[in-house]
């Protein structure tokens, strides 16, 4: 995958995640000053229900099935594993909008937000809410098109259609401006 952007699926092997329950079953807890809640740090009793719960309850197994839903891709930036999800519209003309987490998040900041931003018609929402419209309304846009190819650096991806790009959008504007 070097210097590539490969398909990605999230799969956890089944050791590590038996790994981690033998680790938080094992936990030895520290004692904690009487009556100090989260004074001193995460509450005793609250830390050990938490782990408690990812121990005997949390599935990861519907958490990766549903990042696996979305297409996904992951790729090497500086040496950093990048994961994206890349969920299309299906909406004509739609603006792409970029999420990203900060640390220490995870792509579930926006799990249930995607599909309501993609597909804003199936969630209660209206066509135009996946803005190139909504672009329209509020920018003086002079130009769009969609590149049949290319990605988010078109001119070190596709040089040849980002010039042919610029060269149009300029011949438009000096046109219009004479």
């Amino acid at each position: 995958m070097a210097g590539g952007v490969a398909p990605f699926e999230v799969h956890v092997p089944q050791h590590e995640l038996d790994d981690l329950r033998e680790r938080l079953a094992r936990t030895r807890w520290l004692d904690e000053f009487p009556g100090s809640g989260w004074s001193y740090g995460t509450s005793r009793r609250y830390l050990e229900g938490l782990c408690e719960y990812w121990r005997t309850e949390f599935d990861w197994r519907a958490c990766e099935a549903r990042l696996n839903a979305f297409g996904q891709v992951a790729m090497d930036v500086d040496g950093q594993r990048v994961h994206a999800i890349h969920a299309r519209s299906p909406e004509a003309g739609a603006l792409p909008l970029l999420l990203v987490h900060g640390w220490p998040g995870s792509v579930f900041e926006f799990d249930k937000v995607i599909e309501p931003l993609r597909d804003p018609l199936r969630h209660g929402g209206d066509a135009s809410d996946v803005p190139r419209s909504w672009a329209e309304r509020l920018y003086s846009i002079t130009h769009w098109n969609e590149m049949p190819a290319g990605g988010h650096f078109p001119a070190l991806e596709q040089p040849e259609l980002f010039v042919a790009d610029l060269r149009a959008f300029f011949r438009q504007l000096r046109a219009d401006h004479r």
